[in-house]
C-alpha cells in the first residue's frame, strides 16, 4: 500500500482477478459503478471515498483467513465472495432449517452488506455444531481440486502480495 491511506490501482485490479469479478460485479459488491471501478483500476482508491472501507475489511477478512483457516479458509472467503457478487450465495443459505425464520433476503443484494450477514450467520450455525455453508463451499471446492477453473485453483501470489505489502493499512 502507498502513503496517505491508498489502496493502488494495481492492487485493486489484482484483487479483483483474484475473485474473478468483473469491474461490475466488485462495484455492485461495494457499493460503487462499473465507471469508479475503472478509475481505482487507473488511479487507485483513496482513503474515505466510496468501497474504500468495504475493500479494506474483504482484505482484514481474507488476513484473518490466512492466519486462522479453521474459522475460514481462504479459498471458501474467496468463493462465498465471488457467489455473493454473482448473486448465488442466497442458495447456500436458504436451504439451512436452522435459519427458518431468518430474513435472509438482505443475502440476496449481491453486496457488502449482504455479505457480511451471510458471514454472520454462517458463525452462528457453525456455533450450533451444524454444517455451515461456508464449511460445505469447502468440502465443494475440496472434490473440484480436480477441476482447472480460477475459483478452484489455490490462492495465488497476488493475495499474498497485498497482504503482506499492505499491513500497514490493517
Amino acid at each position: 500500500m502507498t502513503e496517505g491511506k491508498m489502496i493502488t490501482a494495481d492492487e485493486v485490479a489484482k484483487f479483483r482477478k483474484f475473485l474473478d469479478l468483473s469491474q461490475r460485479e466488485l462495484g455492485r459488491l461495494l457499493g460503487a459503478t462499473t465507471l469508479t471501478v475503472a478509475n481505482w483500476e487507473k488511479k487507485g482508491l483513496l482513503e474515505g471515498r466510496t468501497g474504500y472501507s468495504q475493500l479494506l475489511m474483504i482484505l482484514g477478512l481474507f488476513k484473518n483467513a490466512k492466519m486462522q483457516p479453521n474459522f475460514i479458509s481462504v479459498a471458501a472467503l474467496r468463493r462465498m465472495l465471488h457467489l455473493c457478487a454473482k448473486g448465488f450465495l442466497y442458495s447456500y443459505f436458504a436451504s439451512v432449517k436452522e435459519l427458518a425464520g431468518f430474513d435472509l433476503s438482505l443475502i440476496k443484494n449481491r453486496d457488502f452488506a449482504g455479505f457480511m450477514i451471510a458471514l454472520s450467520l454462517d458463525m452462528y450455525i457453525r456455533s450450533l455444531g451444524k454444517m455451515s455453508p461456508s464449511q460445505m463451499i469447502a468440502l465443494e471446492l475440496e472434490a473440484d481440486t480436480a477441476e482447472e477453473t480460477s475459483l478452484v485453483t489455490s490462492p495465488n501470489e497476488v493475495l499474498a502480495d497485498i497482504l503482506i505489502n499492505g499491513d500497514d493499512m490493517f
